[in-house]
């Protein structure tokens, strides 16, 4: 690969990124992973790159580690 051009490799990533694939249900990669990050987003979860979403509160009763 070290002889392609950096926008050679990102033709080659787009089009990766873009196909559908049946693994995915026929969603393409970068589709499977929007939606995934909207998953963790709605969790409160943080998330790279997307706005910081607040903590949920801990609670005692929900902790695994309580008795």
């Amino acid at each position: 690969m070290d002889d392609l051009a950096q926008d050679e490799l990102d033709e080659i990533t787009r089009r990766i990124n873009d196909t559908p694939l049946k693994v995915l249900g026929w969603l393409t990669p970068s589709e499977a992973w929007d939606e995934q990050m909207e998953r963790l987003a709605a969790k409160g979860t943080l998330v790279p790159g997307h706005p910081v979403q607040s903590t949920p509160t801990h609670n005692p009763r929900q902790c695994c580690t309580s008795n």
